[in-house]
């Protein structure tokens, strides 16, 4: 029952997975009873995932003045995009998961600081999914002198 040339779905409020859309128009407004026609189309499979990713517990091992750092990253519905690492708020860092490919809803992500300055570091780990959502967590490591 819609009048307009143009209609917004929100989908945000939809449930996560695979969806198709029937439309269904009618040039009866502008025929005379029983001369209008009607066509019907459905549209092609889409996907709909509003759901972010889960970063986590992130594992840190520090050495030295180095840190060496593990994080799963899993997601109920998409694969997983990218992953990028923060240190103290810095620029991110792109980090590779274990295969060298993020071709699946869960992967193990290694990866080393550069060497860090004795005290107090954040690490922030972000993740995408393929939808574009996005979750976060972080650790807060101790470096000695």
């Amino acid at each position: 029952d819609l009048d307009d040339d143009f209609h917004t779905w929100d989908a945000t409020a939809m449930p996560d997975g695979v969806y198709r859309v029937q439309v269904t128009a009618s040039d009866a407004p502008s025929n005379p009873p029983g001369s209008s026609l009607t066509g019907t189309h459905v549209s092609a499979a889409f996907d709909v995932d509003n759901t972010p990713p889960v970063v986590g517990s992130i594992e840190a091992k520090v050495q030295s003045r180095l840190a060496e750092m593990k994080v799963t990253v899993t997601d109920s519905f998409s694969v997983i995009g990218d992953v990028a690492y923060s240190l103290d708020a810095g620029d991110w860092t792109t980090v590779l998961p274990d295969d060298r490919i993020a071709d699946s809803m869960k992967e193990s992500y290694p990866f080393a600081t550069a060497e860090l300055a004795p005290g107090e570091h954040t690490i922030t780990v972000r993740a995408r999914d393929r939808a574009g959502n996005t979750a976060a967590n972080k650790i807060v490591i101790r470096v000695g002198k």
